[in-house]
């Protein structure tokens, strides 16, 4: 592992006090991925940086410009990065989320890309307003969770809520793409509304 990502999750886990704990959950199995990057599941840490239950991607890009979007290089992505995988936009194809930093704000980014076989069709960044929050798998559902969880025919991005300090599964955002903008809409629920 990359000096820079030692960096950035030490950074991380400095200014927050919780234990960074994130599950791949209900990945739909019939998602197809021809694209250059593999993913797979860290159950049980490997490194010192290791994120308990995160899933590690790595490979090549073909375009890694991408990648200093968030502070990352094209060795860090060969070597291994954490991320979060799902298809995000529904076209059966495998999406990528990838775990960075913003140095300037000083807060968690994913850079988010989209494939359909093994073309890039799109990327977008999406940043956290807490350093030490990540974004985790958020499952499709097909009804509103007891706190208010959003309903999604779509796999998303899930950022656990926060009450003084500590992790609040009761509350939280989800992000999920919206094919108009190319984007993500951010929901919000329980007590972060």
């Amino acid at each position: 592992m990359t000096s820079k990502i030692k960096w950035v999750l030490a950074l991380a886990v400095l200014v927050s006090p919780q234990l960074s704990v994130a599950h791949q959950e209900n990945l739909n199995n019939g998602i197809k991925n021809e694209s250059s990057l593999r993913y797979e599941s860290a159950n049980e840490p490997a490194r010192f940086d290791d994120v308990v239950g995160a899933t590690v991607c790595s490979g090549t890009l073909g375009n890694p410009e991408e990648l200093k979007k968030i502070a990352l290089s094209e060795a860090d992505l060969k070597e291994g990065v954490h991320c979060t995988v799902g298809d995000f936009d529904g076209n059966g194809y495998m999406d990528f989320a990838l775990w960075g930093f913003n140095k300037q704000r000083k807060t968690r980014s994913y850079l988010v890309l989209f494939f359909e076989k093994d073309n890039l069709i799109r990327s977008t960044i999406i940043e956290s307003k807490y350093s030490g929050r990540l974004l985790v798998h958020y499952p499709s559902r097909r009804s509103v969770g007891k706190h208010g969880e959003p309903v999604s025919s779509l796999d998303g991005l899930f950022e656990i809520g926060d009450t003084n300090g500590y992790d609040d599964e009761t509350k939280g955002t989800v992000y999920l793409f919206d094919s108009k903008s190319g984007g993500f809409r951010k929901i919000k629920f329980g007590g972060d509304k």
